[in-house]
C-alpha cells in the first residue's frame, strides 16, 4: 500500500501489514486482530527442559512429602517398622533427579522424531492485537 501526495510517494507500509487478497486463509497477511496462526514446534532444548522439570518435580515432591510426613508422625510404629523420616526427605531429590535424567531423554527422542515427521503443530493467537 502506497500513499501518494502530488505525484510523489511519501510513505510505504511494511509488507507484513499489507493484506494480500489471494493469500491462503491462514497466511499471516490474511489474519485480522485476534486471529489464530499455526506454528510448528520443531525442537526442544533437552538440557534446559531437564533443568526446568527437575525444579518442578522437586517442588511437586515436596507437596507429596509434607502430608506423608504428617501422617507418618501420627501413626504409632508397629513391629518390623523400617520406614524412617529420612526416606521421606530423599523423595523430592529422587523426583528431581528422575526429571533431570528422563526429560532430556524424552526431548532428544522428540527432536529425532520431529526431524522425521515435522513436529507438533500449535495454533496460537495474538492477544496484543485483540
Amino acid at each position: 500500500m502506497r500513499f501518494w501526495y502530488g505525484g510523489r510517494r511519501i510513505c510505504a507500509a511494511p509488507k507484513s501489514t499489507v493484506r494480500r487478497k489471494n493469500a491462503p486463509w491462514n497466511h499471516p497477511t490474511r489474519l485480522r486482530k485476534g486471529g489464530f496462526m499455526t506454528k510448528r514446534l520443531s525442537r526442544i532444548a533437552p538440557w534446559q527442559a531437564g533443568k526446568l522439570f527437575a525444579v518442578m518435580y522437586f517442588f511437586l515432591g515436596l507437596l507429596f512429602v509434607i502430608p506423608m510426613f504428617l501422617v507418618y508422625s501420627m501413626v504409632p510404629p508397629g513391629p518390623g517398622h523400617k520406614f524412617t523420616p529420612g526416606v521421606l526427605i530423599i523423595f523430592p531429590f529422587m523426583y528431581a533427579l528422575a526429571g533431570l535424567i528422563f526429560v532430556p531423554l524424552g526431548c532428544w527422542i522428540y527432536n529425532v522424531a520431529a526431524k522425521l515427521v515435522g513436529g507438533l503443530e500449535v495454533s496460537v493467537t495474538d492477544e496484543a492485537d485483540a
